[in-house]
């Protein structure tokens, strides 16, 4: 088995247009960026938090082209907290990279966290130079393990918020059941209510309590 490694790329702002993020991280600079972390990312899209300092009118969050769904979760005086699902389907998957993260997102553009062999980097890499994005690698080393919002979540929190995603529960209108869920991972409905409410809270505390004033 090949020796994991983790890239850190930086994609610079004037070069988000490619990916259509460009009306994206227009509003949530203007808002003030405070903090990103995705939750669940799979392929071209993802269940992302956004911190902001302040909250972006819902009708312009409405006509942003990559979000698919919003959800105003957290504001509390010192910042607005918005779950959504963004969908970028000119971002090329790297199919043998076992993760690709949003680290953060700043006025000078976001940084990428893209695990996987060295191979699958590179690869990774280039398919990014065919659509244009030119990301800088700012550091490249062993990867020495996860450090993610979904390191609050038990192993078993973490496997229901993956299967709602991918059964479509998160989408809107939604395209999954509770009971949907439930049969594909063989639990009581009720059960996967609890766990779904639960990873929510421990998602916001964790996000808070690490990056809150």
């Amino acid at each position: 088995m090949p020796d994991v490694r983790e890239a850190v790329l930086h994609i610079d702002r004037t070069q988000l247009e490619a990916l259509g993020m460009d009306g994206l991280f227009e509003a949530a600079t203007e808002a003030g960026i405070r903090d990103v972390q995705d939750l669940v990312w799979r392929g071209s899209s993802g269940i992302v938090l956004i911190r902001l300092e302040n909250p972006v009118a819902d009708g312009r969050i409405d006509d942003l082209e990559p979000i698919v769904w919003w959800e105003r979760i957290e504001d509390d005086g010192s910042g607005t907290t918005y779950l959504c699902e963004i969908s970028i389907p000119e971002l090329p998957e790297e199919q043998d990279a076992i993760t690709r993260n949003v680290r953060g997102m700043n006025e000078r553009g976001i940084q990428v966290s893209v695990v996987g062999s060295q191979e699958d980097i590179s690869r990774g890499v280039e398919r990014l130079g065919e659509v244009g994005i030119n990301a800088r690698v700012e550091r490249f080393a062993d990867y020495r393990g996860p450090s993610a919002p979904l390191d609050a979540l038990t192993d078993r929190q973490r496997e229901v918020v993956s299967v709602a995603h991918e059964l479509g529960y998160f989408e809107v209108p939604r395209s999954a059941t509770p009971e949907d869920i439930a049969a594909e991972l063989d639990l009581e409905p009720s059960t996967v209510g609890e766990h779904l409410r639960r990873a929510q809270a421990n998602l916001i505390d964790h996000l808070l309590g690490e990056h809150g004033d």
